[in-house]
């Protein structure tokens, strides 16, 4: 099964043309999951240098001793792929926002962006034709430095 498979990888990039690289790989795959079975049931068919089944025999579990490390390892298996995932996930975000403010900020790159400017307050609201502002928004100039915009920058 080992040189099917090298055999399939070493076929598939030999040829230029990928379709026909398709169609080779595509019947060596075939024989390859006809050949599976055989691999599969060689063990009962010849019992010369091929181990029992361990887990599970003819008449229920025949080795008790061995679900312990089955299921540590089975575990420990699944920790690692949920570990890899997320160093992959985590590496293509970064990758595909690789341009954006936030990557360079995060890996210390770059400087954190100055704040935006305050808008300009609309003509029509209460802050535009000269009146108090209320204890939350800001200084009686309508500029942003009240307890909430700091409260913001801190984040």
């Amino acid at each position: 099964l080992l040189f099917l498979y090298l055999g399939y990888i070493g076929l598939r990039s030999g040829f230029e043309d990928t379709g026909r690289a398709d169609r080779a790989s595509a019947v060596l795959a075939i024989v390859g999951v006809v050949d599976v079975p055989i691999i599969h049931y060689s063990v009962v068919w010849w019992n010369s240098l091929h181990q029992g089944s361990t887990l599970i025999g003819a008449g229920g579990i025949a080795v008790p001793s061995m679900w312990v490390p089955v299921v540590i390892m089975i575990a420990g298996f699944q920790l690692y792929f949920i570990a890899v995932l997320l160093i992959r996930v985590r590496g293509e975000i970064l990758r595909r926002e690789r341009n954006a403010q936030w990557v360079g900020e995060a890996l210390g790159v770059l400087p954190p962006a100055p704040p935006a400017p305050p808008a300009p307050p609309v003509a029509g609201s209460s802050l535009a034709a000269g009146s108090t502002p209320g204890p939350l928004s800001g200084s009686a100039s309508g500029s942003a430095t009240g307890p909430i915009h700091a409260a913001v920058q801190r984040v």
